[in-house]
């Protein structure tokens, strides 16, 4: 994934998640994630991680597009 497009995904999260992704990713520990959201130390790594949940379910814009609820075969094969 390029810089740019990462950097539009990252957009699409809230603020905080955006922001702690950011930080951690530049290197910055636990103390200054949190002390930079306001929240305490101890939730960060809860926060990076519901973060990093969300950024990967963002659509991709440079991926191809699946639709994971059309399919015109059943499990077991055609019209199950």
């Amino acid at each position: 994934m390029s810089g740019l497009s990462c950097e539009h995904q990252l957009d699409q999260l809230p603020t905080a998640m955006a922001v702690a992704l950011r930080l951690h990713a530049a290197g910055h520990g636990d103390a200054v994630v949190g002390t930079a959201l306001g929240v305490p130390v101890e939730g960060v790594p809860t926060l990076l991680q519901l973060a990093r949940a969300k950024f990967h379910n963002l659509p991709n814009p440079g991926a191809r597009s699946e639709n994971q609820w059309s399919t015109t075969e059943g499990v077991d094969g055609p019209g199950s």
